[in-house]
């Protein structure tokens, strides 16, 4: 059902696609929430893995603020 456009929405960060629609004062239908919510949750599941491979390479157990913030960077994306 999504398979090109998933994978061209999935490369992209979830969080400026719902700011700008926030911004701009538009509505969603629910196909397109639950778009959102697929690519929400692959971003999220990115980001814990690159977290989680981090407190392994660190010997540790269990994921650190630190890590996430790792996995983050190493993805390419600004923050703290």
């Amino acid at each position: 059902m999504f398979d090109e456009p998933h994978a061209k929405i999935n490369n992209t960060n979830p969080h400026t696609a719902l700011t700008l629609a926030a911004d701009t004062g538009l509505g969603f239908t629910a196909e397109a929430m639950d778009c959102i919510r697929v690519c929400l949750e692959g971003y999220l599941i990115s980001v814990c893995q690159g977290a989680v491979l981090s407190a392994v390479h660190a010997k540790r157990v269990i994921v650190e603020a630190g890590d996430v913030q790792i996995a983050r960077r190493l993805r390419g994306e600004r923050g703290p």
